[in-house]
């Protein structure tokens, strides 16, 4: 089921989802770019429509919100070691299908190993996602090759900004009730996803160990 929404009405729905959940996104911060008034996009938390950027590229991953750049883990005190308790209040993360393929990586590394890491499961279990729809392709992005331009599951609802409305398919069924309160039409819809990039990868079929030692990594050493 898909809902088509105007802006006040998609805020309606962040609003109401702002009760449970805090809402990550890409956000356009002003004049905070690397040089002096450069604008860059990068995620924060919102509280309305107004706020999402839709139509650009995020400059700066979603991965802090998963992976914190620092943590606190314990506390201690002379006779004690008591570990953080967990926060408490869930998340809602807008990301693009890549990104949502990113996150199963990210599982992968986290949970699907021989030992799970408590601390990232702890956050990533208190964690939803949004898709956001693809309807072109960005520079040097390339999707297509790599099979992540699509993502069939694992969103909470999707959401496209077309002509000025945000189209959304709504898989989970818990929403569909605050969607159907806020919308302006409801209708059969898909999220968009790019179907051909400008640049390409080739996936090779073995890579070797000797990779490791390619001259390519100096430059981050």
């Amino acid at each position: 089921m898909g809902y088509v929404l105007s802006q006040e009405g998609f805020s309606r729905v962040l609003r109401s989802l702002g009760e449970k959940y805090r809402l990550y996104a890409p956000v356009v911060k002003t004049g905070e770019g690397r040089y002096t008034d450069v604008d860059v996009v990068r995620y924060d938390f919102i509280n309305d429509a107004a706020e999402l950027e839709l139509d650009k590229k995020s400059d700066y991953a979603f991965k802090e919100i998963l992976t914190p750049l620092s943590e606190t883990l314990f506390f201690f005190t002379e006779n004690d070691v008591k570990e953080v308790d967990a926060a408490a209040q869930e998340a809602i993360v807008f990301l693009r299908s890549c990104d949502m393929h990113a996150v199963r990586r990210l599982d992968a590394i986290y949970l699907e190993n021989t030992f799970e890491d408590p601390f990232y499961k702890r956050i990533r279990e208190r964690i939803k996602f949004v898709l956001i729809g693809c309807r072109h392709s960005f520079e040097d992005c390339f999707c297509v090759d790599m099979k992540t331009n699509r993502t069939e599951d694992g969103y909470l609802f999707s959401v496209d900004l077309i002509d000025g409305e945000y189209h959304c398919d709504v898989p989970c069924d818990e929403l569909k009730d605050c969607f159907e309160k806020a919308a302006s039409a409801v209708r059969d819809i898909s999220p968009g996803y790019v179907t051909e990039n400008e640049v390409h990868a080739t996936i090779p079929e073995n890579i070797p160990n000797a990779i490791c030692k390619d001259p390519l990594w100096d430059e981050y050493s």
